[in-house]
């Protein structure tokens, strides 16, 4: 009898009811998939023209978004659009403000890279956490490919670089710890 009623009703697509505190519907088939076409990436051209001559203030999030959106960004453009897409500047901010701002992010960073650059060999010790942390990150860097070229070579800056980026993310959320 239930094997019946549970049959009739996949069959039908009517209403189903759960235990008394929320209802839903079966649906036995999809709508077929939309077809959508991929379009031509955000060009310097059309993020040029984007921007406010005087204020350098992007005039046209949305338009700008659903650009991003259907085609990508064009290589050579993701350094700056992809500060605006994380939030490091805000869609309708002045070059004025983004300088402001990029100052005010470079001293946090130095300032939180002197947290773990000043901490003592004693300190270190009593600090098992930071210590973990520290001993993960060197073998994450060592073990970094050093066929891209950004790493190529034994004794790259970059790898020092890549080391601090590191430290210092964990030393700005250190409650959140450190995986690869």
């Amino acid at each position: 009898e239930v094997a019946d009623l549970l049959n009739r009703s996949l069959s039908s697509g009517e209403m189903l009811t759960g235990d008394g505190e929320e209802d839903y519907q079966m649906i036995p088939s999809l709508p077929p998939r939309p077809t959508i076409t991929r379009g031509h990436p955000l060009m310097m051209e059309q993020w040029t023209r984007a921007l406010d001559p005087t204020t350098g203030m992007v005039t046209d999030p949305d338009g700008i978004k659903d650009i991003i959106f259907r085609g990508g960004i064009t290589p050579c453009l993701r350094h700056v659009v992809w500060k605006y897409l994380l939030g490091y500047y805000p869609w309708y901010s002045t070059t004025q403000e983004q300088q402001e701002l990029r100052k005010q992010k470079v001293e946090e960073y130095f300032r939180m890279k002197l947290q773990w650059r000043s901490m003592s060999m004693a300190q270190e010790e009593r600090f098992s956490d930071y210590r973990d942390r520290k001993s993960l990150i060197e073998k994450d860097v060592n073990r970094t490919d050093r066929t891209h070229p950004f790493f190529e070579g034994e004794n790259n800056a970059n790898l020092g670089l890549l080391y601090d980026i590191l430290m210092t993310y964990v030393m700005y959320n250190f409650d959140l710890g450190y995986v690869q």
